[in-house]
């Protein structure tokens, strides 16, 4: 099997450990890994952490973002399509590397604006999304003010309507996430 997974260089991190300890099970049984990671900083150190797989079965495509500001483009912003548009040329350049290597599923972890991204090349490309929940951003953002909340909620729902199947890591993130984000029950969460 072929996954796209949304990764990112931070040696450090829930998301990273948890991609990490996935790709090295699932890569002793010769599935194949498209790494996608948008970079929102000018310059990064060459990612140490996937050294250790073998191009032939590890693909590492890395997207730098860093002159799109999301915090500029969320206040600037009246609606969720205003944001999708500021992002038009990276969610472009995920579906031409969704279309060339053709993965069977991608897998997104977590539902910060990086992996919502990769869900709308994702979804274009008609690539089946399993979301793998890491936190709530809803609750992760309610300290912020209610013009940028009102964007990581429309972010969250999207990315959760999105997907065809999703990994809650427990009862009450699923809970939460039905009750705050959809507002109705998940039947495709496990």
């Amino acid at each position: 099997m072929k996954i796209a997974i949304n990764l990112t260089s931070d040696s450090v991190g829930g998301i990273t450990s948890s991609n990490l300890n996935l790709m090295n099970y699932l890569y002793k049984e010769d599935h194949e890994f498209i790494g996608l990671e948008l970079s929102s900083f000018m310059y990064t150190k060459a990612p140490t952490l996937f050294r250790g797989f073998s191009p032939e079965i590890f693909d590492h495509h890395i997207l730098n973002i860093h002159h799109l500001n999301l915090r500029d483009i969320l206040e600037e912003s009246k609606t969720l399509a205003e944001v999708k548009k500021a992002f038009k040329k990276p969610i472009q350049k995920i579906r031409e590397i969704l279309n060339q290597t053709r993965p069977d599923v991608v897998l997104l972890n977590g539902t910060y604006y990086m992996p919502w991204l990769i869900s709308i090349a994702a979804e274009q490309e008609k690539i089946p999304i399993v979301l793998w929940y890491a936190g709530v951003l809803v609750k992760e953002t309610s300290h912020l003010p209610t013009n940028l909340r009102k964007h990581y909620v429309a972010i969250e729902k999207s990315l959760v309507k999105r997907a065809d199947k999703i990994i809650f890591p427990s009862l009450l993130c699923k809970k939460t996430v039905a009750k705050e984000v959809l507002e109705t029950n998940i039947d495709n969460g496990i």
